[in-house]
């Protein structure tokens, strides 16, 4: 048992369309960033594997991710093998990836996760509703077509067991056990995206 380890496979969420095909809320990449601590992580001096220096680090992510140095630092200065920065950290784009990978700091790394998106955010919202990730990562429908149909956009996550060592790390030769994931149903409303602009234009 202390040497299992379970990681979850998330299933993505279904995509809602307007009866032309217009995409209403659909699920795009984002990214969370963490920072490696443990010097141990670190096996070649040339090519270190954990912060090393974390003054200049906070320096550089702060105006990033809009957190403050001070902020940032007192996150690098625990004592545990590797950390993350709370809601600044959290949904990044490819963008800001991309921004932060260009600085090449020692120990930024970042976990592939996802997000919902609204990309005609002002068409029938209080319909469509909106959905939120929750602390385990899983986006939930909180209103709306969103929330109503939640268990068929849902789908049914997957997961890996497998065999760890003390720093987190599969032990080679072990078996493993992968259960794919189920991603949710898409969902096509009845209305029509040119009626309901139109509508939502007379209204106002």
């Amino acid at each position: 048992k202390r040497t299992t380890r379970t990681d979850t496979i998330l299933a993505k969420r279904g995509t809602i369309f307007s009866s032309d095909g217009e995409t209403l809320a659909q699920n795009v990449s984002s990214y969370k960033i963490i920072a490696y601590l443990d010097e141990k992580r670190t096996t070649n001096p040339n090519k270190p594997q954990h912060v090393v220096d974390k003054e200049g680090t906070a320096k550089a992510l702060a105006p990033i991710i809009g957190a403050s140095e001070e902020y940032i630092l007192n996150q690098l200065n625990q004592d545990l093998y590797q950390v993350q920065f709370g809601s600044y950290g959290l949904n990044l784009n490819s963008l800001t990836k991309k921004q932060i990978e260009a600085l090449s700091l020692p120990g930024i790394d970042f976990v592939d996760g996802s997000k919902r998106f609204y990309p005609n955010s002002t068409l029938a919202p209080y319909i469509v509703g909106f959905a939120q990730t929750n602390d385990e990562g899983q986006i939930v429908g909180k209103m709306g077509v969103e929330a109503y149909f939640d268990e068929e956009l849902q789908g049914k996550d997957g997961y890996t067991i497998y065999q760890k060592d003390r720093k987190g790390y599969k032990i080679a030769g072990t078996e493993e056990y992968t259960e794919n994931e189920v991603d949710g149903s898409s969902i096509y409303l009845t209305i029509d995206s040119n009626v309901q602009f139109f509508l939502e234009k007379a209204i106002d």
